[in-house]
């Protein structure tokens, strides 16, 4: 798979807002470590960043975000 094919299949309908989330998180995470240089707050981008990471790759597999979301149900109160 090139560059030009992943391009495509990251911004197709299915994926798009994990795309989104993903890099939106990675430049949320740059800006508040470069300009604000606050511990705290990239850490917790950071972590912000590593659920995005997983929300992506597990558009990739069968089922696996139904997973991830029953699974938060249970273990989150939300």
């Amino acid at each position: 798979m090139g560059p030009r094919r992943q391009l495509a299949n990251m911004f197709d309908r299915s994926r798009f807002s994990a795309a989104v989330a993903y890099f939106g998180s990675m430049a949320a995470t740059l800006f508040v470590a470069i300009s604000l240089q606050s511990t705290i707050l990239t850490l917790i981008l950071v972590v912000v960043q590593l659920c995005a990471s997983v929300w992506y790759g597990s558009s990739y597999i069968p089922f696996a975000q139904s997973l991830l979301k029953s699974t938060a149900s249970t273990i989150l109160p939300l």
